[in-house]
């Protein structure tokens, strides 16, 4: 699948085993499920059943409203099988915050995991 690309922000697909995509860059859409909701779909139907890690670890900035886009990739990677590890900076405070409310999401799906990491230097 082709990576994503708009205005400062970037989804990168690495197609390995397991798929890895990653956030980089900077999320501040006024309404992102607009523009990220229709290609977090197309990839769920392309990978079903397979093994993805997101990773967040290069996204430098989200606004708020960016959350909703990221349950919604939680409840269709769930919805389609796909075992899911989502992958965070706990070292970096708005990180840690916005992705701890993704922890306890994630206990009610039985296909995704969020797990924070310090960046490695």
């Amino acid at each position: 699948m082709e990576n994503f690309h708009a205005d400062d922000f970037e989804i990168e697909v690495t197609a390995e085993n397991p798929v890895q995509i990653s956030w980089i860059g900077e999320c501040d859409f006024t309404d992102p499920a607009s523009v990220i909701d229709p290609y977090i779909s197309k990839f769920a139907e392309t990978y079903s059943g397979q093994s993805v890690i997101v990773d967040f670890m290069k996204l430098t900035y989200m606004n708020s409203s960016t959350v909703g886009s990221i349950i919604f990739l939680c409840k269709e990677f769930d919805q389609k099988n796909i075992q899911t590890t989502i992958i965070y900076n706990n070292a970096t405070n708005w990180q840690a915050v916005s992705f701890k409310a993704l922890e306890a999401l994630s206990r009610l799906l039985k296909n995704v995991s969020v797990e924070g990491k310090r960046e490695e230097n």
